[in-house]
């Protein structure tokens, strides 16, 4: 784990002020996110009952608009366009900052990759075929580490803040209703186990096949000469035909197996809107839960979803 973080770091030391874009940036946007349901709760609250929340998020806009003789709805309106464009703005930044960063880790993923390769001997180009190098230079390259190394940390990083700061806001308004709507929560734990396997099993059969089948071209147009001379065209055609029909069985089944992963991932979590809409609807009636925190739970749990 350390040599592939030294190995990445000397990438990412070349451009510093990316990466100090998108560490400081993400858990800014986030909480800057998560504030905006609290926004709906005080207003479908004030609307119901005429009085301002105590919250401190919600006497900032209530103060800042009695200076300018805003009513309390204009200045909730306000807050909501102003956390917004906050928030969009925020996320645009780091979004176009990581994919600006992904496309340079390709490029420098790849002129790494072919000054090391053009340093090997023979023994290294006996065992790995034209094939499997062109596939780790482009498909590997461009559609899977650069946007791991980059896209996939961050994203990462984006998810595990948004959860930590919705479970505060949440455990803030009502630990015992935050306490039911994460009962799905160990169930997708032990979905993603049992399923990373079984990913890890496609993805692998599918590189294997790009790899066969950019070997296949490979070694056609490089023999040309040699498969023209000995009428071998109909040979080749069948082994690019059986290559490629391995390569689409192996595609499809990956997107199927990825599909049917994530498709669990959305259904189980739909248990937790369930669980909100009975639970909170029970506390409602019976334990003085708002209305408006109910709204704001529901905001939540969809977003999670």
């Amino acid at each position: 784990m350390i040599r592939h973080i030294r190995w990445l770091w000397q990438f990412y030391r070349q451009h510093k002020t990316v990466l100090a874009v998108l560490l400081l940036l993400t858990p800014i946007q986030a909480a800057v996110q998560v504030t905006i349901p609290r926004m709906l709760g005080f207003t479908v609250d004030y609307l119901r009952t005429g009085v301002v929340d105590d919250h401190w998020l919600a006497q900032i806009f209530v103060n800042f608009g009695e200076k300018y003789e805003f009513s309390v709805v204009t200045s909730f309106a306000i807050g909501f366009v102003a956390l917004g464009f906050c928030g969009f703005s925020l996320y645009t930044v780091f979004q176009t900052s990581r994919a600006w960063m992904n496309c340079r880790l390709e490029w420098h993923f790849r002129q790494h990759s072919f000054d090391s390769i053009t340093l090997k001997g023979p023994d290294f180009y006996n065992k790995y075929r034209t094939g499997d190098i062109v596939t780790r230079l482009t498909d590997d390259v461009a559609e899977k580490l650069s946007w791991f190394a980059c896209s996939g940390i961050f994203r990462t990083y984006e998810a595990l803040l948004n959860i930590i700061f919705v479970l505060i806001m949440m455990i803030s308004i009502d630990p015992g209703l935050t306490f039911w709507t994460a009962g799905p929560l160990p169930i997708l734990i032990v979905v993603f186990f049992m399923s990373a396997s079984l990913l890890d099993k496609r993805y692998a059969l599918l590189q294997k096949k790009i790899s066969s089948f950019n070997d296949i071209i490979e070694a056609c147009i490089s023999g040309i000469r040699v498969v023209r001379s000995y009428v071998l065209e109909p040979a080749q055609r069948e082994r690019f035909n059986e290559a490629a029909k391995e390569r689409r069985r192996a595609e499809i089944d990956t997107v199927k197996s990825s599909r049917m992963v994530d498709s669990l991932y959305n259904y189980i979590w739909q248990f937790g809107v369930v669980i909100v809409l009975v639970v909170g609807g029970w506390r409602v009636l019976f334990t003085g839960l708002s209305i408006g925190d109910l709204a704001t739970f529901i905001y939540y749990v969809v977003w999670l979803v």
